[in-house]
């Protein structure tokens, strides 16, 4: 019974698929339980069809997953992709309303221009014309300031007396004639500590900037000079408020002198118990330009060492500096080849006649023990090829940055690495202020300088770069400032605390910048200092509040939130009240 259950089960296990009947014996099978039972299983081939067979089925698998893995990429870009178009598409959305914004700020001043305010004021004067007919007419004439329109006494008896009498009525509305408008009071009390320097201090830098400043002019605020009592048209004041002839800002009567220069009023110079090395840095400028030439002249020379040189050692540094790319380690071949530049001009490889190191400095620090160079000269060569670096760094900025301000990482690394590098020393002291010279020549308002950007004066106190017959476009001069003010951030923001070396250019450098113009009054705020100090903020927040931390958000607040309140609509006071929103929107910085 056992025995028959047993072959049951047998029979079972070896049925067809998909039938309840044993399988015949001597009949072929195909399934997987028939071969199992084969005399066949153990074969080679048997083994081999396995493996092929398992093989076909990995590579199945593998392509599949291949195809599942490429899409999913291919959606991910497809997501980046849109995620740009939109960043893009708010990009040139914001752009077309600054552009929008400018035209239209164009025209109004343009429909402002042929018509100035004081103009009609002249008008009361027909009712002062009967009083020359009346007998008393020539009594009153003595009384009356003297004319610019001399009298003959022989005339004085005659009916002709009207004509003094109407040059002094055509003089006195100008006199009394208040001129509300505009409160020069408040602009007097809105300039805080700064109204109590003495005008002494200020006119000198006025002379400097302006080409032909009149020796006559009274000396006023800011080297503005007060309008004379002989002028019979009203002036313009610093920024564009009228100003009554007679009048000063502080409501006194200054004595009677010529008129004015008009340039003299355009320029304010920085406080110099905060900005204490601009004078020198002009100077240091200068002396730059000179040792460029005399260094360029002594290359070109027959038979002199340098020559063939210089030339090729300037393109080698111009030419490392425009090959920077962003990231970190990207660099460094361009690093090493201006660092060898710079040592073969040092280390006697090529011998150049030496210069006294103290005019290209602010401060001539004491030699102490172990540092490099500790005497009073260096060789005139590496001088000029640390002009050379400074002057592309700065094209770098201005040419690569306006539009991309992340590219002036990268040329702030070089920056760093070169000027804090202590073979580069002198007497233990950075010679970066070569490159603040420079810096402070092309973007004056970091350094505390306003001018008023309508006069041509002003323009050139702030920096705005001159073309063939006037000063180059609105919207060049706004990228160059653009660039500089994103280079600035780059070069005072780096952080130095896992190295030993010391920062050139030290956060606080930025502090003071960044104060200096958000302080600055609203009657004497620029499109300029508007535009640098956007390019300041915009994309240096993160490592400003690694710095500054509390401190740094309240400045930022107060930057991007309570000064564009103060200041008049414009496109860069517009460009600056944007940077708020967009920190929200991309670092999730709240600062309203």
């Amino acid at each position: 019974m056992a025995r028959s259950q047993s072959t049951v089960s047998t029979s079972s296990l070896v049925a067809g698929p998909g039938r309840g009947m044993p399988i015949a014996a001597g009949l072929p099978t195909t399934g997987l339980i028939s071969d199992l039972f084969a005399d066949s299983r153990n074969t080679e081939l048997s083994h081999r069809d396995a493996l092929e067979q398992a093989k076909a089925e990995h590579d199945r698998v593998r392509q599949r997953a291949l195809r599942v893995f490429e899409m999913h990429e291919l959606e991910l870009e497809r997501q980046r992709i849109v995620k740009e178009q939109e960043k893009e598409q708010e990009r040139l959305k914001r752009e077309t309303q600054l552009q929008a914004e400018k035209q239209r700020l164009e025209a109004l001043k343009a429909a402002r221009a042929p018509t100035p305010p004081p103009l009609p004021k002249p008008k009361p004067q027909p009712k002062s014309e009967p009083k020359p007919e009346s007998k008393e007419a020539p009594a009153a004439a003595p009384a009356s300031p003297p004319s610019t329109v001399p009298v003959a006494p022989a005339e004085a008896k005659k009916k002709v007396v009207p004509v003094p009498v109407k040059a002094a009525e055509t003089k006195k509305p100008d006199a009394v004639k208040p001129d509300t408008g505009f409160s020069l009071g408040s602009l007097g009390s809105s300039l805080g500590n700064a109204t109590t320097k003495p005008a002494a201090s200020v006119t000198p830098t006025a002379a400097a900037i302006t080409p032909t400043p009149s020796k006559t002019a009274s000396t006023t605020l800011f080297g503005k000079p007060l309008a004379a009592a002989t002028a019979t048209t009203p002036t313009s004041s610093m920024f564009g408020a009228p100003v009554t002839p007679g009048a000063s800002l502080f409501g006194t009567k200054p004595a009677t002198t010529p008129a004015p220069a008009p340039t003299s009023d355009a320029v304010i110079k920085a406080d110099p118990s905060i900005f204490p090395y601009n004078d020198k840095y002009a100077d240091i400028h200068k002396k730059l330009k000179q040792l460029r030439k005399a260094v360029e002249a002594a290359a070109a020379q027959p038979g002199s060492p340098l020559k063939g040189k210089v030339g090729d050692m300037r393109r080698e540094i111009r030419k490392s500096m425009g090959q920077l790319t962003e990231g970190a380690g990207t660099n460094k071949i361009q690093l090493a080849k201006i660092r060898q530049v710079l040592k073969s001009s040092i280390d006697g490889t090529y011998p150049s006649p030496a210069v006294n190191v103290k005019d290209y400095v602010t401060q001539v620090p004491t030699a102490s023990e172990g540092d490099a160079h500790t005497g009073d000269q260096l060789p005139s060569l590496y001088l000029y090829l640390l002009n050379i670096f400074s002057k592309a760094v700065i094209n770098q900025f201005i040419n690569e940055c306006g539009a991309n301000p992340k590219a002036a990482d990268p040329i702030g690394v070089i920056f760093s690495q070169i000027f804090s590098d202590k073979d580069y020393y002198w007497r233990g002291r950075t010679l970066v202020d070569i490159m603040l010279a420079k810096l402070c020549v092309v973007c004056p308002v970091l350094f505390g300088i306003r001018g008023n950007e309508r006069v041509p004066a002003g323009r050139v106190a702030i920096g705005w770069r001159r073309d063939e017959g006037g000063f180059i476009s609105e919207q060049a001069h706004w990228d160059r400032m653009s660039g500089l003010g994103a280079g600035f951030g780059a070069i005072t923001l780096r952080d130095f605390s896992k190295t030993s070396r010391t920062t050139p250019a030290p956060p606080t450098m930025y502090w003071t910048s960044m104060a200096a113009l958000v302080n600055t009054p609203a009657a004497q705020v620029s499109g300029t200092q508007l535009v640098v100090l956007k390019a300041i903020i915009d994309g240096h927040t993160t490592r400003f509040l690694q710095f500054y931390g509390n401190a740094g958000l309240a400045a930022l607040r107060v930057a991007l939130v309570e000064f564009p309140k103060t200041v008049a609509k414009s496109p860069g006071q517009e460009a600056l009240a944007v940077v708020a929103d967009r920190l929200l929107k991309d670092e999730g910085l709240k600062l309203v």
